[in-house]
């Protein structure tokens, strides 16, 4: 059985499902918006490195602007800690071959 967290931030709901398969476990990350749907799959170890970062970014406090990049086959990810007038926000940026999604923008 898949496991599911249903995650908002923002005005953009997400749904991230954990997969187990013969290779390795999976997160789908889905995010479903009125006209278009983005979706993007994830190896454990990704998952495991946006979490770590994450958490990291949550620790920096003031005015911090900071960015991660990682490489994970065939997809790069990269994550930016910035600031503007409504507070400190993550930016994660998914590429894979040609294709890129802004996957969040979350306020921290």
């Amino acid at each position: 059985m898949d496991n599911i967290i249903f995650l908002r931030l923002g005005g953009k709901s997400y749904d991230i499902t954990e997969s187990k398969s013969k290779s390795g476990i999976w997160y789908d990350w889905v995010e479903s918006a009125r006209y278009h749907m983005s979706r993007l799959i994830l190896s454990k170890g990704a998952m495991s490195w946006i979490c770590k970062r994450l958490k990291e970014a949550s620790e920096n406090r003031g005015k911090t602007f900071k960015s991660w990049k990682c490489k994970d086959n065939t997809t790069n990810i990269f994550l930016t800690q910035k600031f503007n007038q409504y507070g400190r926000f993550v930016s994660e940026i998914i590429v894979k071959g040609n294709d890129r999604a802004v996957i969040a923008r979350e306020h921290i």
